[in-house]
């Protein structure tokens, strides 16, 4: 099934599963890590089944708080499959971004995060010094939802894909600057998949490049 027939994410990742193409993670300058298609979804229901071990249903808020691209494209793929909300949110170094993922979490309600416990130890530190501006309460309704990349060391159980339909929320992004109220933007998976279609069509006059032969 190619990207024009498609009416969901999922349904984009569930017929292309078999499809020998890959993914290239770049892990250091000269260093690579080859995925293909096939693993990334049996590695995202792998995830899945622990999201939905921990409580997440279809229509939950999943934050995904990781620097790690591989990780980071394991739980959207996990939340695409069972109608779990991806949520991504950048890391940064500053209180101003710690305060802007709480901002976030209170936003969103009751919201899941995928994250590791270093990280999210640093948000609580955060959250309940003299600068985490009372915080504290938000910090322990997520942590008590935090599911960290370390422990996944089993994926060998699949998650129960959820059923899309085009309209519903593919997953949600937030405006990226630290020092003002975040603002949600809801894309659903129609929006998505009509703008990959427009981004794929070549313009008039306009050549296709060529695909580097260690990623396919």
């Amino acid at each position: 099934m190619t990207i024009t027939q498609a009416e969901t994410l999922a349904e984009l990742i569930t017929n292309n599963r078999s499809v020998k193409r890959t993914i290239c993670y770049l892990e250091a300058e000269n260093s690579e890590r080859v995925l293909s298609f096939g693993d990334l979804y049996e590695r995202a229901l792998g995830i899945l089944f622990h999201l939905q071990k921990l409580g997440a249903k279809p229509g939950d808020k999943l934050i995904i708080y990781l620097a790690n691209n591989e990780q980071f494209l394991d739980a959207f793929w996990a939340g695409v499959l069972g109608g779990i909300v991806p949520v991504p949110v950048a890391l940064g170094i500053s209180d101003e971004h710690k305060h802007k993922l709480l901002r976030i979490a209170k936003k969103l309600g009751k919201p899941f995060i995928y994250t590791d416990k270093k990280t999210l130890d640093r948000i609580g530190v955060f959250a309940n010094s003299a600068d985490g501006a009372g915080e504290g309460t938000t910090y322990d309704a997520l942590a008590a939802r935090a599911f960290f990349a370390e422990q996944v060391d089993d994926i060998s159980k699949a998650g129960q894909v959820h059923v899309s339909r085009p309209d519903d929320m593919a997953f949600i992004q937030f405006s990226s600057g630290s020092t003002s109220e975040p603002k949600g933007v809801v894309l659903t998976h129609r929006n998505i998949l009509m703008n990959a279609r427009g981004a794929a069509r070549p313009r008039a006059g306009t050549k296709r490049t060529s695909i580097s032969p260690g990623c396919r």
